[in-house]
């Protein structure tokens, strides 16, 4: 599996390359192998209404919140309940925060990592038609080329 980004992913961590590459890592671990908890990740899905080849394609995964200290003590709590639980067998907690990681999986098995929302604004950007459309551009010619629009 490779994982690409876009310049714009790279423009949010142009002071500290070594978080992007910290996210890229992890984000490969977990695609790799998601049923292992992963402190960094938690709730993936889709964004609706943004289809790509009449497909639920343009995805977020939330990430770990660590701006706001009341939200990490609970993903704390939620991550920690979950590696017990799966130990018994039963089904994680889903952890959500209020900043996520905009990416997309090409057929092939690659993944480009679009665009990072950070706190406490993730949630508003899927309101933003214009940006989400952007998003949806840049997602749909990785879909069907394979090449990061930049």
């Amino acid at each position: 599996m490779v994982v690409l980004t876009t310049k714009l992913l790279r423009s949010k961590f142009s002071t500290n390359e070594s978080e992007l590459l910290a996210i890229i890592k992890e984000f490969k671990k977990h695609k790799a192998n998601p049923d292992v908890e992963n402190f960094y990740f938690g709730k993936d899905t889709p964004y609706h209404g943004y289809n790509i080849d009449n497909k639920l394609l343009l995805s977020h995964i939330h990430t770990v919140p660590l701006n706001d200290n009341e939200k990490l003590n609970i993903w704390n709590d939620k991550f920690k309940k979950n590696i017990e639980r799966k130990s018994k067998g039963l089904s994680p907690i889903t952890k959500t925060s209020d900043a996520c990681l905009v990416y997309i999986k090409h057929p092939n098995g690659n993944y480009l990592l679009i665009t990072f929302f950070s706190n406490p604004t993730a949630h508003k950007k899927n309101k933003e038609r214009s940006l989400m459309n952007k998003l949806r551009d840049i997602a749909d010619h990785f879909y069907f080329t394979g090449e990061v629009l930049q």
